[in-house]
């Protein structure tokens, strides 16, 4: 599957919510769509669509709003999330992308087919913003090929893209979370506290086979 058919498209977020829901064991499946009424263009009436879909699934969706500098700290632990694409100036009213889980080197990501797809950290990176950062992209090669700089390091880069875009363009999403209230196993498994406690095991039980060695 190449990382484009990874992208929904917004009028499907009703579908992808419930697909990440269903995914992560919180809910049963269900279909929520979005409404012609809802002006996909504003960020409050998309933010209180969200919110009520979220709520219906006896979960919390909490906004979150980032540059492009700071999508890695995003992606290192915004899953399970909803994160729309960011469109370039003009486009129709774009995509976004459905993190199930985040690891250290890479991202679960639920494609539309529902299916669950692994890329890395920077594949993602590179999906998400590569819409909206075609014309600096070209700019900054142009500008490398002036200084003689054919190639550069994709995460120097990115450190050029992130100085020239500066504020001027904002990712934006929704992260899915359990709520105080909810009950003890859920939160559990939320947290990954089994993954967690047979790494550490393991870990124990290395050490002490070492130990007898």
């Amino acid at each position: 599957m190449l990382p484009d058919d990874l992208c929904w498209p917004i009028t499907h977020m009703g579908e992808g919510l419930s697909c990440l829901v269903q995914a992560c064991k919180w809910s049963a499946p269900r279909e929520d769509t979005i409404s012609d009424e809802i002006d996909l263009h504003s960020e409050a009436l998309l933010d209180d669509w969200i919110e009520r879909c979220a709520q219906e699934h006896l979960l919390e969706a909490e906004p979150v709003r980032f540059y492009y500098g700071e999508t890695e700290t995003v992606l290192r632990s915004a899953a399970p999330a909803l994160l729309r694409v960011p469109n370039a100036p003009g486009s129709p009213t774009g995509n976004f992308l459905v993190l199930l889980r985040s690891h250290r080197y890479w991202i679960d990501l639920i494609a539309p087919d529902r299916s669950v797809r692994r890329l890395s950290h920077a594949n993602v990176h590179d999906l998400l913003w590569r819409e909206s950062t075609s014309t600096e992209t070209t700019k900054l090669q142009s500008l490398l090929a002036e200084s003689g700089i054919f190639r550069t390091h994709r995460r120097m880069q990115r450190i050029l893209l992130s100085e020239l875009l500066g504020t001027s363009v904002q990712g934006r999403g929704w992260l899915l979370r359990l709520p105080p209230g909810s009950p003890v196993r859920q939160r559990i498994q939320a947290g990954h506290v089994p993954r967690m406690a047979a790494v550490l095991l393991g870990s124990y039980g290395a050490q002490f086979f070492l130990t007898l060695l």
